[in-house]
């Protein structure tokens, strides 16, 4: 199994909502980080060890299809006709930012609130309320900065 070889602490984090409906991590900041300006190249691909092979790192690739996502969802709102390689982007990142959610396994509990569980109510989720077990991704963000490709 290969890692980014750096220590991950893994901290408690409260989620927070910047302003009504809106929360820290928009696109422009997962832009920021994946910026190629700030980034020397292709952001996330790295050289380990002095190895002459290429790498991913995962956290970026998921920022990639976060990006992707909100780009195509904006099409569709727009009323654009998706092109094949956006469905099949949109496709692969719902397949593989699912595998990753379940990856991180976050089992902080939220609170559903509402009138019942019945599907005509509407219920909504308190994302701002439990502490959440988080790896501090700006340590994976500073180790990407030094060996990018």
């Amino acid at each position: 199994m290969f890692q980014v070889p750096v220590d991950v602490v893994v901290t408690e984090y409260q989620f927070n909502e910047s302003d009504a409906g809106r929360h820290v991590m928009m696109p422009s900041q997962w832009l920021s980080i994946l910026d190629p300006a700030a980034n020397k190249s292709t952001p996330g691909f790295v050289h380990v060890d002095g190895s002459p092979n290429i790498w991913g790192v995962s956290m970026y690739h998921q920022l990639h299809c976060l990006v992707g996502l909100e780009r195509i969802l904006g099409l569709i709102f727009d009323g654009n006709e998706l092109v094949p390689q956006d469905a099949a982007h949109l496709r692969h990142c719902t397949d593989y930012l699912s595998q990753a959610s379940l990856c991180a396994a976050d089992g902080a509990l939220e609170l559903i609130r509402g009138e019942s569980l019945d599907h005509d109510d509407l219920l909504s989720v308190d994302t701002i309320g439990p502490e959440h077990q988080c790896k501090d991704w700006t340590r994976i963000r500073d180790w990407v900065k030094a060996n990018t490709v």
